[in-house]
């Protein structure tokens, strides 16, 4: 099986500036709830030669990042430059994320309303069930436009909404294929300030007729049959669910080859009942 690679932020293709670190003083841990905020944005130590230490603070806020997802939020302190959560400052090189986030603001013209305890709930029934070497999970963003991510990183992103209090929030996709490697951008607010989160998502190869032909929108654990559809983040529900029920008897060739034909029909009457329901 062919694996899906997790896209990056084009985070590097934007004017960096490089951060000097600040004069020599008292080492002091960075705040607990700040820290636990921006933990899960943190590079992994494997991320690390690709993505940018610390958590930086300047006169825009906080924001962290390991170039596959990111967190951004407008609350000024008194620190500048990049840090460790114990307070030890990093020499880094910072790009001016601002531009990111209006470049994505320009571009990702379709807006959906997500439902973040809908998509936590499904989430939390996918994952156990997903096969570890493949931990990406197809979506349809909007209208026909499917598109893939990592789960554990998109429950990051749920984990971090939901323990600000947000419920529900609105999401920007592009509109057309290229949302395929483009990040999606949700801007929204938190108790200490404006908050921005951006997601990468991971490449692939299928056609989207493909993916939902075959039903199911992640890859299960000991090649399984798939439970569950395709989570569609416009309408904030899964389509196409699965009969859950296996055939044990076996099968004439003839008859799996008009099943497959009935799958195929089945999955364009899908995706045009879907462009019906958005006109």
């Amino acid at each position: 099986m062919k694996m899906n690679r997790q896209l990056r932020l084009s985070l590097g293709n934007l004017p960096e500036t490089p951060v000097a670190l600040p004069p020599p003083v008292k080492i002091t841990p960075l705040d607990k709830e700040i820290v636990k905020l921006f933990k899960p944005y943190l590079p992994a130590k494997a991320e690390r030669k690709y993505a940018f230490e610390g958590i930086f603070f300047d006169e825009k806020g906080m924001m962290a990042t390991n170039q596959h997802l990111c967190l951004h939020v407008e609350k000024q302190t008194e620190r500048y430059g990049s840090f460790e959560p114990n307070g030890q400052s990093v020499v880094s090189v910072i790009p001016k994320y601002d531009l990111l986030f209006e470049d994505l603001r320009k571009r990702n013209t379709v807006k959906v309303d997500l439902d973040v305890v809908k998509l936590r709930d499904y989430l939390h029934e996918i994952i156990p069930q997903m096969d570890d070497k493949q931990p990406n999970v197809y979506f349809v963003a909007h209208h026909d436009r499917v598109v893939m991510y990592n789960a554990d990183y998109l429950k990051r992103i749920v984990n971090t909404l939901l323990s600000q209090g947000v419920k529900r929030a609105v999401i920007r996709f592009r509109e057309d294929k290229s949302i395929e490697r483009e990040a999606f951008l949700i801007e929204t607010e938190f108790p200490i300030g404006k908050a921005h989160l951006v997601l990468m998502p991971a490449s692939f190869e299928q056609k989207p007729e493909f993916i939902i032909q075959r039903g199911a929108g992640y890859f299960q654990k000991g090649g399984k049959e798939p439970v569950q559809g395709i989570y569609y983040f416009e309408r904030n529900e899964v389509v196409m669910p699965l009969e859950t029920k296996r055939e044990t008897q076996s099968v004439p060739i003839a008859a799996k080859s008009n099943k497959k034909k009935w799958m195929a029909m089945r999955a364009k009457a899908l995706i045009i009942k879907l462009k019906l329901l958005n006109l």
